[in-house]
């Protein structure tokens, strides 16, 4: 009653001076009560007179003395009764002190840290109080000062799985907003997982979808990454579509309701060798609408029908079709998708025609057709237009014909064949073997071959495991990338254990994988008939060999045959990883290219079955593809593609005297050169680029080639005269699987089709030229210069009087239109580099000169009157640049092999010396090139001689007897020249010797000699 009246006007802090609570305020007294069980007096407090409430006084009687009000609640909720801290979190809550607490048995720690605390121990009452009153304010993501609040999360969703979801839904109730489900777990149970992933991972293994949903329903799509995979790989949408398996689509259907579908990767591949919408068509019996949303939603772009099943070989169109055929009322369903295929790569929705998207593939059986025979399917249709028809041939027959020759060179047919072998033993040891000698040594101080084996076949190991953790990254796959990345050292070097240790880790059927089971000695094979030989063999037992493959006899043992496989795949990796031939991307091919075969090799008759001893030489061969040394040989393919060339030209020159305007002479060439494999899809993407009557015009040269049979027989016929294996032909039809095409015409079929394939498409391009040609007028030179005359002035005044003088020492160029042009491209390059202060300006107009004036008399001097002359109108300023030493590359070269191999010390040293000595040379003289005594091409080559006699080594002098031998004609190298070029170096600064009379009288030169020393002193 006292509450009630003068509640507001109440000192709370005043002293009751008898009864029980004697020398107690009057809070003290109603807390106390409450901690009694009376709860009544405290509540009326808080709602009569809260306002003068102050929960961090402290409390001086009774049990919590020494504590303040708000410690004293939350001790006494913790032992049991949190009715009380429930009416203060209800009545006062913007009095309560969150912070730490400084008494009881959890001082030190926050309120937030006893919530926690108390839920990882099972109490969750505190920690739903709290959540329900701030959850707004809760940071579930933060580090607390004892727990992080993401193993409540993790509790909540034990306690989900076991059928209590309570917390876990109050968690997405009230910090749904700011919990992060796509945050890895650095420790607990869900280590390595995100929220959802766990999530997902029990929901799996439970089949039940509930909380996904739940989390789907709260939380913000956009904000959740459901292409993200877990450690095993899979992302939350494969784990949607494995639930519409196991239990229902409800998730799934979630996702597509709610998800923006154009950032869902439904042709991303998992473990199991599919891609999700592969997953997503294999339930279209039981769950069509899933399709159907996805086809309805999503573009054509992003979605990949032709994928296949790598285990079944089965592409999802084809899982539509089969569902088709047994439930007619998917047929719908699937007449949207077909449109949806790709064909080479293209949409067909992209491509086909308005008529064909309107009335082709009506009916299952027209769609059955399309799929066995594609492009004549459209093209008796008329879906698209002639041209179009024309590109998709080429296009198909390339994919037949490299079909063809992968089952040829690769397959178990062929590969054992006495010809092939004896092939490849040739290529080896004639080609492969001498070519990369030297730098198989450079593996050994002492030049053992083991010892260079053994340290080869790490780098191997190593090059694998790189290409397995690219794998590994691309599918997600933890378990690999962590056994790797700890044993990474180990598995290089071979250790025995870990060695052991990996199969059961590198065990997939990928190519890297199966190629790693090659060096591994503890890979079980399957046929042990047919031992791995690219290990050291367990016992020397007998193996297949054929004569072909080893002539001497001396390998029909395992123990030999390995030795010889493993040398020569050494070999074969020093050729792949060659930096000296070919590009960047000739290297990435290469080295899929050998793992691919590698692979191969493991699993010719079947999974873990190897190949035969013949059969490893073969294949081996291959690894040297895209190397320019090391490719084996196709002389059959040389000379079918002479053939046509000869006989393309033939046809394109008779063509041509036909017509009489440029216009329609340029027509031909177009007609014949525009459309090839390369440019194929553009053209079917773009068909005006291709019109119809340049079509017809190649349809006829086409026609004048003969018939497919004759030109077989023509090209039969030269290949019997060159003692070479004829074009087969196979009985099949044409109709036939391309896994089961061995019909060889297609190969010359390839070159009828794509008409100025390879070669004959610059040799028609030439011949053009010289037929169309003419003299270039005034007016044609001037519009060649390909600079602006106001905007990039200095670039277009050099190009101008630049061409002019090289068009008068040119006279080819000079009367011919072509030609102009040409020397105009090429020109066009160097213009900038001569405009550049930093570069070598004579230099790089010798060595231009020299490379387009190789037919002109008089080079030399030609090239000099050239420089003067710019020099001369102010276009070509003075450089003091020293020349590019040619010896740098072999430095960096030797640098690199003497990284990996200590013993390469004398030929770094050796490289250095010449490097130094050049320079060394050239500062010396210097002054004389600038007088104009040499060109400085000519000094170059010249130093670059006398180096190399100086500083010799092994390798280096095979570099100078080629360049002696290349230049033994040349006077200016006879001894008494070379001499007196040192004689102008060492007196450099001084008056050089300018008569002959001055050198070391010896034998009377020769007349060719005398011109020779007349032509040095000019």
């Amino acid at each position: 009653m006292l509450l009630e009246k003068a509640g507001a006007r109440l000192d709370l802090n005043s002293i009751i001076n008898h009864g029980k609570y004697k020398d107690h305020t009057i809070l003290e007294a109603v807390v106390d009560k409450a901690f009694n069980g009376n709860l009544r007096p405290f509540e009326m407090l808080l709602e009569k007179a809260g306002a003068q409430l102050d929960l961090n006084s402290i409390i001086n009687h009774g049990r919590y003395k020494d504590h303040t009000i708000l410690e004293a609640v939350v001790d006494d909720a913790l032992n049991g009764n949190s009715k009380l801290f429930e009416i203060v979190v209800e009545k006062a809550w913007a009095k309560i002190d969150l912070n730490v607490i400084n008494n009881g048995r959890y001082k030190g720690f926050t309120i937030f840290d006893i919530a926690v605390e108390r839920v990882l121990n099972g109490d969750l009452k505190f920690f739903e109080i709290l959540l329900e009153k701030t959850g707004d304010l809760l940071d579930i993501n933060s580090k607390m000062k004892i727990y992080k609040l993401e193993a409540v999360v993790d509790r909540a969703i034990d306690r989900a799985f076991g059928g209590k979801s309570r917390l876990f839904e109050m968690i997405l109730e009230k910090a749904g907003e700011q919990l992060d489900v796509n945050s890895i777990r650095e420790k607990g149970p869900y280590k390595g997982y995100s929220i959802l992933g766990a999530i997902a991972k029990s929901a799996c293994i439970r089949s039940n979808s509930k909380l996904l949903e739940l989390i789907l329903n709260k939380i913000d799509i956009s904000k959740i990454d459901l292409n993200a995979r877990d450690k095993l790989g899979y992302s939350i949408l494969w784990r949607a579509v494995y639930l519409a398996r196991k239990e229902s689509p409800k998730l799934l259907e979630l996702i597509l309701a709610k998800a923006d579908i154009s950032t869902l990767d439904f042709n991303a591949r998992h473990l199991e060798g599919c891609s999700v919408l592969w997953k997503v068509a294999e339930l279209v019996s039981r769950y069509p609408e899933l399709l159907g949303t996805i086809l309805e939603k999503a573009r054509p772009s992003i979605l990949d029908f032709n994928v296949k099943n790598q285990r079944s070989k089965i592409s999802v169109i084809e899982l539509i079709v089969n569902a088709a055929s047994k439930q007619p009322e998917l047929f719908p369903l699937l007449r949207k998708a077909i449109f949806c295929t790709s064909l080479y790569g293209i949409k067909l929705v992209d491509f086909l025609n308005n008529d064909a998207l309107q009335t082709c593939f009506t009916s299952l059986e027209e769609i059955k057709q399309y799929l066995h025979s594609k492009v004549s399917f459209l093209d008796e249709i008329k879906a698209c237009s002639a041209v179009q028809i024309a590109a998709l041939k080429l296009l198909e027959n390339k994919e037949k014909v490299e079909k063809l020759k992968s089952q040829l060179a690769h397959g178990r047919e062929g590969a054992m064949e006495d010809g092939d072998v004896s092939s490849a033993n040739y290529h080896f040891t004639n080609t492969v073997k001498p070519h990369f000698e030297m730098q198989f040594l450079s593996y050994s101080a002492t030049e053992d071959r083991e010892e260079c084996l053994l340290k080869i076949e790490c780098e191997i190991r190593a090059l694998i495991l790189e290409a397995i953790l690219e794998e590994a990254q691309e599918q997600g796959n933890e378990e690999v990338k962590q056994f790797i990345e700890k044993n990474k050292e180990q598995l290089i070097e071979g250790e025995t254990s870990t060695m052991g240790a990996s199969c059961q880790v590198l065990k997939l059927a990928t190519p890297a994988h199966s190629a790693w089971r090659c060096y591994n000695p503890f890979a079980k094979v399957g046929n042990p008939h047919f031992p791995n030989l690219l290990t050291a063999p367990t016992s020397n037992r007998e193996i297949y060999t054929t004569q072909a493959s080893d002539p001497t006899g001396n390998a029909n043992h395992a123990e030999d045959a390995s030795k010889i496989v493993r040398e020569r795949v050494a070999y074969y990796y020093l050729a792949v990883m060659d930096k000296l031939d070919g590009n960047e991307s000739d290297r990435k091919n290469r080295i899929a290219n050998f793992i691919g075969l590698l692979a191969e090799i493991r699993n010719t008759h079947g999974q873990d079955d190897p190949s035969c001893f013949p059969g490893h030489l073969t294949r081996i061969a291959n690894m040297g593809h895209y190397h320019a040394v090391a490719q084996m040989p196709d002389s059959r393919d040389n000379i079918i593609q002479d053939y046509f060339r000869e006989r393309v030209l033939a046809l394109f020159k008779e063509e041509i005297e036909k017509r009489s305007s440029l216009k329609e002479k340029k027509r031909l060439l177009k007609a014949l050169t525009a459309l090839t494999e390369e440019t194929a899809i553009d053209i079917v993407k773009q068909p005006a680029k291709y019109p119809d009557n340049m079509l017809e015009i190649r349809q006829q040269v086409i026609a004048s080639l003969g018939s497919l049979e004759n030109v077989v027989e023509s090209v039969n016929a030269i290949l019997a005269e060159k003692g070479l294996a004829s074009i087969k032909q196979s009985s099949q039809s044409d109709g036939e699987s391309l896994d089961r095409i061995k019909d060889e015409r297609l190969i010359v079929l390839r070159y009828i089709l794509d008409i100025a394939r390879g070669q004959t498409n610059a040799a028609l391009g030439l011949c053009f030229d010289k037929l169309t040609d003419s003299a270039p007028s005034v007016e044609d030179i001037a519009s060649l210069n390909p600079f602006d005359a106001i905007v990039e002035e200095p670039a277009h005044q050099l190009f101008a009087e630049l061409f002019g003088l090289l068009l008068e020492h040119m006279p080819t160029c000079r009367q011919s239109l072509h030609q102009s042009k040409n020397l105009a491209m090429c020109l066009q390059g160097k213009i900038q580099p001569l405009l550049d202060p930093s570069e070598d300006k004579q230099a790089l107009l010798e060595e231009f000169c020299h490379h387009i004036m190789q037919d002109v008399q008089d080079e030399r001097e030609a090239t000099a009157e050239i420089i003067a002359s710019l020099r001369e109108k102010g276009l070509l300023s003075k450089d003091t640049e020293m020349m590019k030493n040619p010896f740098d590359d072999n430095v960096q070269r030797f640098e690199r092999l003497f990284s990996m191999n200590p013993s390469m010390r004398q030929h770094l040293e050796n490289a250095r010396k010449k490097q130094g000595l050049f320079n060394e040379f050239m500062s010396n003289a210097q002054v004389n090139v600038e007088k104009g005594l040499l060109p400085r091409s000519v000094l170059k080559e010249l130093i670059e001689a006398m180096v190399i006699q100086m500083v010799s080594d092994k390798e280096e002098i095979l570099n100078q007897e080629k360049f002696l031998a290349e230049n033994k004609d040349n006077p200016l190298f006879e001894k008494v020249n070379l001499n007196y070029i040192v004689g102008l170096i060492a007196n450099a600064g001084r008056e050089p010797m300018s008569d002959v009379k001055q050198q070391p009288e010896e034998e009377e030169p020769s007349p060719e000699q005398d011109k020779g020393k007349q032509k040095m002193r000019m």
